[in-house]
């Protein structure tokens, strides 16, 4: 397998958001100096999924060249390589950066094994294109959604589907609570809607993006919800009320990346306009940014706030490694 080749940088910019993401966390000021930026090449098409291992040093990529690639992040090494027949959409990992999930253009639902590097199983159902997909934390419940509005849920041991739901237009977006119970999706229509796995029902229906809802996070105790969508915003939501608590105003393209950091009481989002943002969640400030050369498809947040990942229109994936 030839693998990906890694380009080192540094510069102030990384530097200041190693500074800043280190204190928001409470912890002793890193050594920034040893703050590094790492692009991971390999992709030969547009990185639409990202998504990072617990501890930062597992990454999972997916892009439009039909691969889904798993690296060492430290080393960035590539280790394993799989395909699919058309653009892979997204991209999930377990916390223990083992198993990985995936979707995209050619209506399939792939569960790998990425340290073996095989195919464990493919999800049936799926009629049109996969936009979103989501793992548990535990690794023990996939969810998916796409061009068809079906919201579909499944045991990854047995391949049983669980539950399925139908929105009115097509589901860009994906994520699930820790315990797999709670589903939130971000959709055509400019809504976050909020879906109980448990009891098969719609929670929530969150209104205020003026434009399409292209990605979702929850925080880890389920109570909040970020979105973003191409009108530019950020915006967080109390999801037992749908209630709209936050507003971030700043990007000047459309998000299509967001994440929780350091107990949820930040925030981290990636745009076409080339840019991340770091928002501080209790004022709704902007208290950092990282530009990039080209736009910004997606974006992950390691568990541990250390490790940022951008997938990016020039074909890399961007990391961060905030401290040692």
């Amino acid at each position: 397998m030839k693998c990906g080749r890694i380009c080192r940088s540094l510069s102030p910019l990384t530097l200041f958001l190693a500074w800043t993401l280190s204190t928001w966390a409470g912890a002793q000021p890193v050594d920034v100096s040893r703050a590094q930026s790492h692009h991971l090449l390999g992709h030969s098409g547009q990185v639409y999924g990202v998504a990072l291992s617990a501890d930062g040093r597992r990454l999972l990529s997916g892009g439009l060249d039909h691969t889904v690639r798993f690296w060492d992040a430290e080393a960035g090494r590539e280790l394993n390589r799989f395909r699919h027949e058309a653009w892979v959409r997204s991209v999930a990992l377990t916390t223990d950066g083992h198993r990985a999930l995936s979707g995209g253009d050619d209506k399939t639902v792939r569960l790998w094994d990425v340290e073996a590097g095989r195919e464990l199983k493919q999800f049936q159902g799926r009629s049109e294109e996969v936009y979103g997909v989501a793992l548990s934390t535990d690794g023990s419940r996939a969810a998916s959604g796409g061009v068809d509005g079906v919201l579909r849920l499944w045991d990854t041991e047995s391949g049983r589907e669980l539950e399925r739901f139908q929105h009115e237009c097509p589901i860009n977006a994906v994520a699930l609570s820790p315990d797999g119970r709670l589903a939130v999706t971000g959709c055509h229509d400019k809504t976050v809607v909020s879906w109980d796995v448990e009891v098969g029902r719609e929670l929530q229906r969150f209104r205020g993006h003026t434009g399409e809802v292209n990605s979702v996070a929850l925080s880890a105790d389920g109570r909040r919800i970020l979105s973003g969508g191409d009108d530019g915003t950020v915006r967080l939501w109390e999801a037992a009320t749908g209630r709209e608590l936050r507003c971030l105003v700043g990007h000047e393209a459309e998000v299509n990346g967001v994440a929780f950091l350091l107990g949820d009481r930040r925030a981290a989002s990636g745009s076409h306009d080339k840019t991340v943002r770091l928002w501080d969640l209790e004022t709704g400030r902007e208290v950092g940014r990282l530009e990039h050369d080209s736009p910004v498809q997606c974006l992950a947040v390691s568990a541990d706030g250390r490790s940022a990942a951008a997938g990016c229109h020039d074909h890399s994936v961007q990391l961060w490694k905030l401290s040692k």
